[in-house]
């Protein structure tokens, strides 16, 4: 498949993922300003019940129209920094824009309403697609007490752009804007991975024994990872923990983490290191026996994850930074897009004493050809640095010893230039 068809096929597959994680449990966070017209607007809903300059009652008459059901809808080509979104109930309609911090950024894990009317006529849905919120709406002032909610609810509060389909993201016009959204989305796919490697549990257990803490977990059933994961190909918690310490215990040694958060960015003030024991049944169910470094918090929900993810999410966000940037490095996207173009002789030959090699002859047929082709090939590398460092690398290769497979090279293990 070309380029584009992975892109439109990878962005089907985060439009999918994106309205499943929107059916889990949290809340939605509206904020609204006295300058949205809210006072008016309740006004005429209320039939004068409701005072204009009466902001605290206009917002509790607010959460009881949002519990009557609301409809959110969101246009095909969606870019979330500069669009909006509308959200309907029987008898309002709210236009909604993204929360922005003081940085400038845009974020939808705040809504802004930015305008308010009653609902008068049937709604024209255009190219809108309408979603129905089945979660709670939390209404707030804002910007302080709607920033506040935020921080309390933390990992519970919900992104109200993960409605917005594919399709947001016109076609690439050049072969590098091809090539910066297939790199954006392979680190898209590896955030989904890294959340997905997150597993839900469930603490059979908890005791201490000898001054030490142990915990007997297993995989909590019927949890929302698992049908995020059979979206995607990926294994159910259960297996997955079976695969990782029963079946080969690949990583039976390693260092683990109990979370209370399965987000990436989480902070870790409240996560217990786990190391695991051994296998253990309790009450006639296989588990898992930890030893901890603290007692857990009593409060779950609870999440197994590995040591290694530390730093993921920053790791990730370096990536898309470099990404972005990929416009200024021309020979970098013709490498990507092509290595064969910009490949250079590097004027070495596989001669007869090499092909006598023991480890080329071990290599069967097809491998022997596709080596000796590849041999005279080698990437053109663009090298920064001081001048002074370059000349000093040049001439330590102009006085390495000749070696039987060439300047440099001791093996045909390596390759010219390693």
């Amino acid at each position: 498949m070309d380029a584009l068809t992975i892109v439109r096929s990878i962005d089907d597959i985060v439009a999918n993922i994106a309205q499943a994680a929107a059916l889990q449990p949290g809340t939605f966070i509206l904020g609204f300003t006295v300058s949205a017209g809210l006072g008016e607007a309740v006004y005429n809903a209320s039939n004068g019940a409701i005072a204009i300059d009466e902001f605290n009652q206009q917002l509790d008459w607010i959460r009881a129209d949002l519990d009557t059901g609301a409809k959110l809808l969101v246009p095909r080509a969606f870019d979330p920094a500069i669009d909006t979104l509308r959200l309907v109930t029987v008898a309002m309609l709210y236009r909604l824009r993204a929360f922005r911090y003081d940085d400038g950024s845009a974020a939808w894990d705040i809504a802004v309403c930015v305008e308010i009317k009653l609902r008068t006529n049937a709604l024209k849905l255009a190219s809108d697609i309408d979603h129905v919120i089945d979660q709670s709406v939390a209404v707030a002032k804002l910007p302080n007490e709607a920033r506040q909610l935020r921080a309390r609810l933390g990992p519970d509060v919900l992104d109200w752009s993960l409605f917005a389909g594919a399709g947001a993201e016109p076609a690439p016009s050049n072969r590098t804007e091809t090539i910066r959204q297939s790199l954006v989305l392979v680190q898209v796919a590896e955030a989904v991975v890294k959340a997905l490697e997150c597993y839900p549990i469930e603490v059979l257990d908890a005791k201490t024994e000898q001054g030490l803490r142990f915990v007997t977990i297993r995989a909590e059933p019927a949890n929302e990872r698992d049908r995020l994961a059979k979206q995607v190909g990926m294994s159910e918690t259960a297996t997955a923990l079976t695969r990782l310490f029963e079946e080969d215990a690949r990583d039976a040694e390693g260092k683990w983490r109990i979370s209370l958060s399965s987000s990436l960015g989480a902070s870790r003030h409240d996560d217990v290191t786990a190391t695991f024991v051994d296998l253990s049944d309790h009450q006639s169910r296989r588990g898992y026996r930890f030893e901890i470094d603290k007692e857990l918090s009593p409060d779950g929900p609870y999440f197994l994850r590995t040591e290694r993810d530390t730093g993921t999410e920053r790791v990730i966000r370096r990536r898309l930074r470099n990404i972005k940037a990929i416009d200024t490095r021309v020979d970098l996207a013709d490498m990507l897009e092509n290595p064969w173009r910009v490949r250079r002789s590097s004027r070495e030959i596989l001669d007869e004493h090499g092909r006598a090699d023991d480890a080329f002859r071990d290599l069967d047929r097809p491998k022997q050809e596709a080596l000796v082709g590849l041999w005279g090939d080698a990437a053109r590398m663009f090298r920064g640095g001081s001048a002074r460092r370059r000349q000093d690398e040049a001439g330590y290769r102009d006085r390495a010893p000749a070696l039987p497979y060439g300047r440099g090279r001791t093996s045909l293990n390596q390759r010219p230039g390693a």
